[in-house]
């Protein structure tokens, strides 16, 4: 299981706990041969799912029908930027903070050679939906888009998003409020367009 600080994480007889830039028994890191067992599409005996199927949400569903696996990624805290149709498997590493967690990854540690799976060339707006926790995250990995970078946030919660268009959402939701958003912007109600100039905010 790939979690966050596998020092802190429990004693299970039935897990072996690792960063996904561990070494693993091979010597290559976890990272090298997930990579290497994306390259053979053929094959999957492990029967990984694809990072877009990967997660309960029914949000996930939702955008793998209007874009297929093809067509948006996953910010991951554990992989970084991911295609949806990249077979991953199961993990459990967040930017969320508790004290003691072993699932939480530190904004800070420099680790973590995360993928940066987007397109060789995009040429609309990227829109980013999640919790503010990730924003960092998505910021770091999408610097240097020549392509105006919109990240929703919830009303409530102010957001440091450097070089980026920030766009407030009204939701009473709290936790998980952005998979609001996303079915909001997939029924077009979220007038993003006009939400894609060059506007830094926070």
């Amino acid at each position: 299981m790939f979690v966050g600080n596998p020092a802190i994480a429990p004693e299970d007889p039935g897990f072996e706990y690792a960063r996904p830039d561990d070494d693993s028994d091979t010597g290559a890191s976890w990272r090298r041969r997930l990579c290497d067992y994306n390259g053979r599409p053929e094959d999957n005996p492990f029967g990984l799912l694809p990072a877009g199927r990967l997660y309960a949400d029914e949000t996930y569903s939702l955008l793998v029908e209007r874009y297929g696996l093809g067509g948006f990624y996953i910010l991951s805290a554990g992989w970084g930027i991911l295609r949806a149709d990249f077979l991953t498997p199961n993990y459990d590493i967040t930017f969320g903070f508790r004290p003691g967690d072993y699932r939480h990854r530190r904004q800070k540690d420099h680790c973590w050679k995360d993928w940066k799976m987007r397109p060789a060339e995009t040429t609309g707006p990227v829109l980013f939906f999640g919790e503010k926790d990730y924003v960092p995250h998505f910021c770091r990995l999408t610097e240097g888009l020549v392509v105006p970078r919109i990240v929703w946030r919830r009303s409530a919660e102010p957001v440091e998003a450097p070089g980026c268009c920030v766009r407030e959402y009204e939701s009473p939701t709290g936790k998980n409020w952005h998979y609001e958003c996303v079915r909001d912007f997939l029924a077009g109600k979220l007038n993003w367009r006009e939400a894609s100039g060059t506007e830094s905010g926070s």
